[in-house]
């Protein structure tokens, strides 16, 4: 997230935009709900998600690879975190322990990041 709002300030991009963007690492629900109370745009929110999700689902699988990420836990918790849904579905494909850590990675980002965003972009943003 603090990414995500320091290169939309340098780039100049509007507050709305950078505040879509922050939330683009977890599920479309909670990253809507997010950027309603920071200010981001809902449409744009789930725009960033998707395309987040795709990325993490497409790259991180061969990344994990080369990077020689062969534990099942630590491929699960990086797919699920990065790719969320998408990236969860793919952990399924490679094994149910990957598959499981994903999901579980991803509801524990969900939970972080609603607890977290709101108190700190609002700080930042």
């Amino acid at each position: 997230m603090t990414t995500a709002v320091l290169i939309g300030k340098l780039t100049g991009l509007s507050r709305t935009i950078t505040m879509s963007l922050a939330p683009k690492s977890v599920t479309i629900p909670i990253a809507i709900e997010i950027a309603k109370y920071i200010g981001g745009d809902p449409t744009l929110v789930a725009i960033f998600v998707v395309v987040t999700g795709l990325v993490g689902s497409i790259i991180g699988p061969t990344l994990l690879t080369r990077l020689k990420v062969t534990d099942p836990v630590a491929r699960g918790i990086a797919l699920g975190t990065a790719g969320q849904g998408q990236g969860t579905a793919v952990a399924m494909l490679e094994g149910e322990m990957q598959g499981a850590m994903a999901g579980l990675a991803m509801a524990l980002a969900g939970v972080l990041t609603s607890l977290i965003a709101p108190m700190f972009l609002t700080l930042i943003g």
